[in-house]
């Protein structure tokens, strides 16, 4: 390998965009526009199709959520009646599993949202 500051900084550049091409192939936001596609009242996931004949309600929850929650939002347009997104406010529980403090949160939102 080369130590010319010609070819680091070539190699910092190739490193470098491969790095952002990769954060942005797994961003919430890429994801869902990549997978979801709406069209003529009707909404394709992946494989499947969805005919939106009666209101949409949009419900999420975990650290990626909000990303995901605004592609949606802004897809399905005046379509989408209502949704609520949670985001927890810590880690999750042991192996990142919902603990007591999110199911509180869940059931919190719950008794508040009426």
């Amino acid at each position: 390998m080369s130590t010319d500051v010609k070819s680091l900084e070539k190699s910092k550049s190739i490193l470098k965009k491969m790095y952002f091409a990769g954060v942005h192939a797994v961003s919430p936001k890429t994801l869902i526009a990549d997978k979801v596609k709406f069209k003529d009242r009707v909404l394709y996931v992946e494989n499947e199709s969805f005919e939106l004949k009666e209101n949409i309600y949009l419900v999420g929850f975990g650290k990626a959520v909000m990303g995901m929650a605004l592609v949606l939002e802004h897809m399905l347009g005046d379509y989408l009646k209502k949704g609520t997104s949670v985001v927890t406010y810590h880690e999750g529980g042991v192996n990142n599993q919902p603990d007591d403090r999110w199911w509180f949160c869940i059931t919190l939102y719950a008794k508040t949202s009426n």
